[in-house]
């Protein structure tokens, strides 16, 4: 497989997040090298209605910025298909993710909707939010970026480690809406509460069970955990 690798240098300044002679390197594969569908019960195979192939898929194959290795967190198995787990999981898509759900509230179709979209992009906003409160300088705001995102890729890295190790198939997506919500807002008092909302917006827009979601979160931390306690392999040490 082809992959390609993007460098980037910095000038050399007395605040800059890299030592000037160091270069940021990421080396990325094709993002949808061709795979064989899956055919098996609970198997991942391509959704309705696009049926479209799995995207992202060669993320996993990505060289990651501060971890060791795509599978340095990689979880345990999801819940098995005939577990009380899976059970509730799907009865709570089943109820709540229904385009024409009679349990999902008006709230909580508002909620699927403002969080409908890649976390990726989704936590940006938030991020702004909080480098407007902070009384950190040019380069500590600037540092915080670069570790937030940093962060950000690599635990999207390690996701799809962890969801192409399994290919356990997802629920289908039943709800069809705009990407955004305009006009609405929401605020936070501490990220644990955007993230968990996050997870119910998931369900309630039938995109993914509970327990896929909460593992989500339990990599992702173990990823930031990992990304600031070797932040100065990246940054530099100041």
């Amino acid at each position: 497989m082809r992959s390609r690798q993007a460098q980037l240098r910095v000038p050399h300044r007395s605040d800059t997040l890299l030592p000037h002679d160091q270069p940021l390197i990421l080396v990325t594969g094709d993002t949808n090298p061709r795979r064989t569908r899956g055919r098996k019960v609970g198997h991942r195979r391509r959704s309705p209605t696009a049926y479209a192939p799995a995207a992202q898929y060669g993320n996993r194959l990505a060289k990651p910025f501060v971890l060791t290795s795509q599978n340095q967190f990689r979880l345990g198995p999801p819940p098995a298909l005939d577990s009380r787990r899976y059970a509730a999981d799907l009865a709570e898509v089943r109820a709540y993710g229904a385009v024409d759900s009679t349990a999902r509230n008006a709230h909580q179709t508002e909620t699927a909707t403002f969080w409908l979209g890649s976390s990726l992009t989704l936590y940006t906003e938030p991020l702004r939010v909080a480098l407007s409160r902070t009384d950190q300088g040019i380069a500590g705001q600037a540092r915080l970026v670069a570790l937030f995102h940093v962060a950000l890729v690599d635990t999207q890295i390690a996701t799809s480690d962890s969801k192409y190790a399994y290919e356990r198939w997802r629920p289908v997506t039943a709800i069809r809406t705009s990407p955004t919500a305009p006009g609405v807002t929401r605020t936070y008092i501490t990220w644990k509460q955007l993230s968990d909302e996050n997870v119910d917006a998931r369900g309630f827009s039938g995109i993914h069970t509970r327990s896929a979601d909460e593992a989500g979160i339990t990599l992702g931390e173990n990823v930031a955990r990992y990304v600031l306690r070797n932040a100065g392999r990246l940054l530099g040490s100041r």
